[in-house]
């Protein structure tokens, strides 16, 4: 399983503390935040072909039997079957929350390599797991009406 996860680590600060105070079981911050971020994550795979940060993916290519060479196939990167897509999902805890996939290849278009057969074909990285700027907005503004509540 590729899985992506945030948490906080910084015991020292007062609003951290009183974090740990109130989630003392509650997955509750972080069930919304891993809402958000699956929904980020299938949205890149389905919609926006890019990565956390904003770059444009490669496109996939196909081969084409007529001409008997690769053209490029953009709109079913990452989606062939939909399975890729439709395994995103989350597991919150007190501190933390996973996203991620339990695809095998899942691993491989994230961070690229060799595959197929004796590792003949490169398959370039195509990040969808991560937090973008609007992702880290989202986070932010769900901590801040978690301790308004406090």
């Amino acid at each position: 399983m590729i899985t992506l996860r945030t948490h906080i680590n910084d015991t020292a600060t007062p609003m951290v503390k009183a974090l740990r105070q109130k989630a003392d079981g509650d997955t509750g911050l972080f069930a919304q935040i891993g809402t958000d971020l699956t929904a980020a994550t299938v949205s890149r795979i389905q919609r926006t072909k890019t990565a956390p940060d904003g770059t444009r993916w490669i496109p996939s290519k196909k081969y084409d039997k007529a001409t008997k060479s690769m053209r490029t196939a953009p709109a079913r990167t990452l989606i062939l079957t939909g399975h890729l897509r439709d395994s995103i999902n989350f597991h919150p805890r007190p501190l933390s929350v996973d996203i991620g996939t339990n695809r095998i290849y899942g691993r491989i278009h994230q961070l690229g390599g060799m595959a197929g057969r004796n590792r003949k074909v490169r398959i370039p990285a195509r990040p969808y797991l991560g937090v973008s700027k609007t992702d880290a907005r989202n986070i932010q503004s769900h901590i801040k009406q978690y301790f308004d509540e406090v």
